[in-house]
């Protein structure tokens, strides 16, 4: 009978341990709600020469002459930048025009009102999971969400919608 009672400990004690490190990862994580939206660009950075900034809580766009060594690169900014709104309850994006875009209350820090920043993290050339195109995710010091976005090398955010 003691021999029954040891074995199962040898087994229960671990499978144990491992569910309830798995309850104190998954736990604080689950309850995590992401309160707000951001607008980002998707574009050639060095390609452009209007830039998306965030000006007294407003969208707006600086736009600077091409000089002449710049001249076949300059592109029109319709053509090599696009902006989005990224509804986070969601976790979706839509395209929206510069005006759609000024309609909005924006704060312009890289780190939203509630503490995340979006973060890009490279996948390897071995990596096989089944979502290792969507490289986006918003963190803060405890958490890590993935975020749906437009996967592009040049995606920056604009402001976060307030």
């Amino acid at each position: 009978m003691s021999k029954k009672i040891s074995l199962l400990l040898v087994f229960l004690v671990p499978v144990t341990f491992l569910v309830i490190i798995g309850l104190l990862i998954y736990l604080p994580s689950s309850k995590i709600q992401l309160k707000y939206d951001y607008i980002y660009s998707v574009g050639f950075v060095g390609n452009y020469k209007t830039l998306y900034l965030v000006v007294d809580n407003k969208l707006s766009e600086k736009r600077m002459p091409c000089n002449e060594y710049e001249v076949p690169f300059c592109y029109k900014t319709e053509e090599s930048q696009t902006l989005f709104l990224h509804k986070v309850s969601e976790n979706k994006s839509t395209q929206i025009s510069f005006e759609e875009g000024k309609k909005y209350k924006l704060d312009g820090n890289q780190k939203s009102p509630d503490g995340f920043e979006l973060e890009y993290s490279y996948s390897s050339f071995y990596s096989f999971s089944a979502n290792s195109r969507n490289n986006y995710y918003l963190k803060n010091d405890q958490q890590k969400i993935s975020q749906n976005l437009e996967n592009n090398y040049d995606l920056k955010i604009i402001g976060w919608v307030i």
